[in-house]
Formats: C-alpha cells, sequence, structure tokens
C-alpha cells in the first residue's frame, strides 16, 4: 500500500505532528495509516517521539545527529512496507536536509509514496532555528550566550552558514529534489500554518476530514523568548560573566517549576533585512507558489 512521507522541515511543526501520530496510533489506525514506531525492525536506542529519523538518517546521505537505522533494520521496514494492507506514515525532520536523494528513491522503488512538505517564510525560519540553537545554549547554561553578537543579524547568517542551512532555503530547490523522485503529482507542498490546525491542516492533506477521537497535540519544542537574552545580557554587563551565569541557573530552576515561562517573541530582524531576504528567495518562492498554489505569492 502507498506510503506518506511526511518531510518535515524543522521549525515547521514537526516535533508537534510527531507528538500527534505517536499519541494516535490506534485511532490512526482506524483511517487505515499506521505509524509504525522503530523498535518494530530494530533495537535501537532512541528517546522521544521523532524516531523516523533513524530511517532518514541511514538513507540521507550526509551525517544526521540521530542514530542510523541498520541495514538490516531498513530491510525489515522495507518488507514491512511491501506487505502492509494500510498506509504507512513515516514523518522525519532529516528526510528534508537531503540533498542527495537516491538512496531514498532506491529504497521506496516500487512503492507508491505520496510526499508531503511543509514550508516556513525563510526570514521566520531563519529566525526560529536560530533561536532553537540559542534555547540549547540556554538549556547548556553555555556561556556563549553573553557574546555581544548574540542577536545580531551577522550571528545569525553565521549560524545559518556554520550548520549549512542556508540551501534549505531554497524551497523551490527542496520540491524539485522530492519532484525529481516521486513525481510532481505526488506531492503535496503546504505552507505552515501562523496560528493553530496544523495537525487538522496535515490530515486534511492527506484526506482525513474526520478528526473525532483523536487527541490534539500540545504545545513542544517551545523557543526561548529573545527578551529572556536581553535580560542576561544586561546582566552580564552589570554583574559579570559569572553573576550572568548563576542568573541563567536560577531562571533554569524556576522554568522547570513552572514559576516562569521561557516561551515568547523571537523575531528580531531588521525589517530591511527581513524584506531583503524575502527578495533574495522570491523568484524561487514564486515559482513553488504558481506550481501548487496556482498563485504568485508563496506566502501571501
Amino acid at each position: 500500500m502507498p506510503v506518506i512521507l511526511h518531510i518535515g522541515m524543522q521549525k515547521t511543526g514537526t516535533s508537534a505532528l510527531q507528538y500527534f501520530f505517536h499519541h494516535n496510533q490506534e485511532r490512526l489506525a482506524q483511517d487505515g495509516i499506521v505509524y509504525p514506531h522503530i523498535a518494530e525492525f530494530q533495537e535501537i536506542e532512541f528517546s522521544g517521539v521523532s524516531y523516523h529519523n533513524s530511517i532518514a538518517g541511514a538513507l540521507g546521505g550526509f551525517r544526521s545527529s540521530f542514530p542510523a537505522m541498520s541495514p538490516e533494520g531498513l530491510a525489515a521496514l522495507r518488507r514491512f512496507l511491501e506487505t502492509s494492507s494500510d498506509r504507512v506514515l513515516l514523518s522525519a525532520e532529516d528526510f528534508s536536509r537531503s540533498l542527495d536523494l537516491s538512496q531514498i528513491g532506491e529504497f521506496f522503488a516500487g512503492i507508491p509514496a505520496t510526499v508531503v512538505i511543509y514550508l516556513r517564510e525563510q526570514a521566520a525560519w531563519a529566525q526560529s532555528m536560530y533561536n532553537q540553537r540559542n534555547k540549547l545554549l540556554f538549556m547548556q547554561g553555555s556561556e556563549r550566550l553573553l557574546s555581544e553578537d548574540i542577536l545580531t543579524p551577522e550571528n545569525l547568517f553565521s549560524f545559518l552558514k556554520q550548520e549549512k542551512y542556508s540551501r534549505l532555503m531554497l524551497y523551490d530547490e527542496l520540491v524539485n529534489r522530492w519532484a525529481g523522485t516521486f513525481g510532481d503529482e505526488n506531492l503535496i507542498v503546504r505552507t505552515f500554518p501562523s496560528k493553530s490546525g496544523l495537525a487538522e491542516d496535515f490530515m486534511g492533506a492527506i484526506g482525513v476530514s474526520d478528526l473525532s477521537g483523536y487527541g490534539m497535540p500540545p504545545r513542544v519544542n517551545d523557543n526561548i523568548s529573545n527578551e529572556w537574552l536581553v535580560i542576561l545580557r544586561k546582566a552580564s554587563e552589570e554583574f559579570g560573566q559569572q553573576g550572568a551565569m548563576h542568573l541563567i541557573e536560577k531562571i533554569a530552576a524556576a522554568a522547570d517549576r513552572g514559576l516562569v515561562h521561557l516561551h515568547g517573541k523571537t523575531e528580531f530582524l531588521p525589517g530591511r533585512i527581513v524584506q531583503k531576504m524575502r527578495s533574495d528567495y522570491a523568484d524561487g518562492n514564486r515559482r513553488v507558489a504558481r506550481q501548487f498554489f496556482q498563485r504568485d505569492d508563496l506566502f501571501p
């Protein structure tokens, strides 16, 4: 039966969707959709709900931060896909990082597949990715958060280049890679909803409109407000690095007890830079918009 591949770009609600899929496996089965756990094919150390990244990491042709599925595990998965009487849903953000799809194409050869890709406006996506990096630094208690260039355009673009994220924002290239492997007719391209309704949007895209009995996902993978980062910088200037590091520990402990909330605003780029980014990506976005939305603006 056909496979549904969710090409979950980071910061497009992928974690929330994977939580939704994982915790609604029985309800999905009632709609003829199987969301398999990686442990069904291979014993592997994996915490959390993003375990399909082990599949993407093994086939993607790049070094993933997730443990890769073994050849034996991949063979077991392939047999499962060939014999399943239901649609099989696979979801992984690492699928979107694959620049060479030859191994992915070979693995899914002969298996009908629908590919669902979510895209987010580039300036918003870049700032959200940068914020995720900063949140990790906060959780690690890193002094890098106290750097003078934190929350500057220069530091953001340096981060994008260092992590090789810049090319991922060429959405026409991303879409064409997958279309070239699975065919235009098998691609579903969606734009990231700015508000709630992501699970409803995804399920509607794959033909499931009745979500009664499904549990909606909570907020997952929250960001950290830029305001906290500004407070830490000011603390460093006034009390020195040691004082600021002590403040990070206190804020983190208070957040763990639910006394303060870290979530908040992540945008900080000046309007002129946001407009420059929109201009830089306008042609590629327009091609995607015309091909899959029959309009000129991908993010109206």
